[in-house]
Parts: C-alpha cells; sequence; structure tokens
C-alpha cells in the first residue's frame, strides 16, 4: 500500500503528492474502518472539516456520499476546487472556522457524517466544535475523529519544526521529547516560524485520549466506536511501516496514553442513544 503513496515522488509537487496520499488512506483505512463499524455510506451527507487538498473528500465522494468539505485555509480550498474540477469530484468547498457557527458551510446540514482527520488537536476548543458540530447533524448522525494523542512519540508535531539540534542530535526528530519539564519542552521548541508557533501551540491544547472521551461526553456524545493503533495507517503510507493494533496496550489508560500513535473514534449524539434505548427513536 505504502508504494501507492510514495512512487514517482520526485516527479510530484507537493500538492499532488499530498492529494494521493489523503485519499489512498481514506480508500484503504478510514472507510474500510467505517465499514467495519456497520457506517452506511451510500446517500450520507458528509462533512470534512479540516479537508486540506481534498484527498478524503475525493474517495468518500467516490463512495457514494454526497460531499461538503472546509478549511480555515484559502489556499488549500482553491487547491481543493482545482483538483476536484479535474478529477470530476462533485464536492462543495468553503473557506469557514468550525468555531464559527455563522460560516457558510453549516448551511448545508445537517450531516449524517462528519470527520476531523487529525485536526481535532489543532483546535484551541475542541469541546466548543464539537458541541457546534452536534448541532448541525442529522438525528442519527455520526462524527469520526481521528488523531494523534498528545503524549504519543511525536504528539506534539515536533517533526514539522525547522531542523533543530541537541548536541549532535536532530532533536525536531527525537520521539516524546513533549515529556521534558516544560519550561525546557518550550524554550527548545520556541522560535518565529508558524511551525514553531504551532507546536507551541499544540503543548497548550495537550488533547489526550482521556482528554478527548471527557471533551466529547460534555459536548453531548457517546462513544460508539474506537479503535486505538500503536502503529498508525499513516505509518504504512509515508513509511512502509506495518500497520499495528494497540491491543491490550489500548485498554490500559497510562499505557496507551504513550503508546498509541492513531486515536479513532466514532461518536454518535447522546440523545440519539436515549431515544433508542427508550423505543422512542
Amino acid at each position: 500500500m505504502s508504494s501507492r503513496v510514495k512512487r514517482d515522488f520526485a516527479n510530484e509537487d507537493w500538492d499532488s503528492y499530498y492529494r494521493r496520499y489523503q485519499r489512498t488512506l481514506a480508500e484503504d483505512y478510514l472507510i474500510p474502518i467505517l465499514q467495519q463499524w456497520n457506517v452506511n455510506l451510500r446517500g450520507c451527507k458528509f462533512l470534512e472539516v479540516g479537508c486540506g487538498d481534498g484527498g478524503c473528500g475525493a474517495a468518500f465522494y467516490g463512495k457514494g456520499c454526497d460531499v461538503v468539505l472546509m478549511d480555515i485555509d484559502e489556499r488549500l480550498v482553491k487547491i481543493t476546487d482545482t483538483f476536484n474540477q479535474n478529477e470530476k469530484v462533485a464536492a462543495k468547498t468553503y473557506v469557514g472556522d468550525v468555531l464559527d457557527e455563522q460560516s457558510p458551510f453549516y448551511s448545508d446540514g445537517p450531516f449524517d457524517l462528519v470527520m476531523f482527520r487529525d485536526v481535532i488537536e489543532h483546535i484551541e476548543n475542541p469541546e466548543r466544535a464539537l458541541a457546534i458540530v452536534r448541532n448541525h447533524l442529522s438525528t442519527d448522525g455520526l462524527v469520526y475523529v481521528v488523531f494523534p494523542p498528545y503524549y504519543s512519540p511525536y504528539g506534539a508535531h515536533q517533526q514539522i519544526l525547522p531542523r533543530k539540534t541537541l548536541g549532535p542530535l536532530p532533536y525536531n526528530k527525537l520521539p516524546y521529547i513533549q515529556l521534558l519539564p516544560s519550561s525546557l519542552f518550550l524554550k527548545l521548541v520556541s522560535g518565529e516560524s508558524e511551525a514553531n508557533r504551532e507546536v507551541v501551540r499544540l503543548s497548550r491544547i495537550r488533547l489526550t485520549i482521556r482528554g478527548f472521551e471527557r471533551v466529547a461526553k460534555t459536548a453531548g456524545f457517546v462513544i460508539r466506536e474506537r479503535r486505538f493503533f500503536v502503529s498508525r495507517p499513516t505509518f504504512a503510507l509515508r513509511y512502509g511501516a506495518p500497520v499495528i493494533g494497540a491491543g491490550l496496550f489500548g485498554k490500559v489508560p497510562l499505557l496507551r496514553e504513550v503508546l498509541v500513535t492513531g486515536a479513532y473514534f466514532l461518536l454518535e449524539r447522546a440523545d440519539a442513544r436515549r431515544q433508542q434505548n427508550t423505543g422512542h427513536a
């Protein structure tokens, strides 16, 4: 599977590569996991929050979804539009902020499925984001969330930093540096680049598995499904590594926070669950 993404990389620009990477990830992993969880995609009104280059949306469109894509970055939305036009993907695209309920993409709801893929950990107020999205779900609507927990090896996203060294070591490539004392970690990652600022921001948010589960409950959701990986599907596509589920490690709270590199959650509205349980669907 990794060769489907890596091949001819030298002959591709970044956006073409990343579009293909996103689409392959969705086709090979994100969608099959939903199918294993008995989520029907045909005719589904689908919203992706933070669509990037739109590759995931193209894959969901191919499965018969009515696709709406949004991103806060206008440049990425324009790139997505170009790819969609060339690939005949009839998806609606918007520039907007998930935390702004007046953003125009919400007018396309209610949605049957909303996906946050490697996005929720970047949002300053994930609880508010989920609560707002909940207001724009259909009665049986679901939210699909995928993210790397903060205390996982690269949960601080230190790999995006400009190259920095600690003695002979390029510490932007070292795992778990976010476990250093906060003052030392912030000193190491401080800088003027956008990447530096983002790593510092992630250190404030610190979205863990336990923290996400608490946020989801407060926002009015129950967890319908969850799956954890110690070697997540993105590693298979980018590095050719095997995909490895967390198994028993995923059941031990402290261990999973540091060993799980990918957490997959499927949320449903708590009020919908209560209606089902009382027979008043």
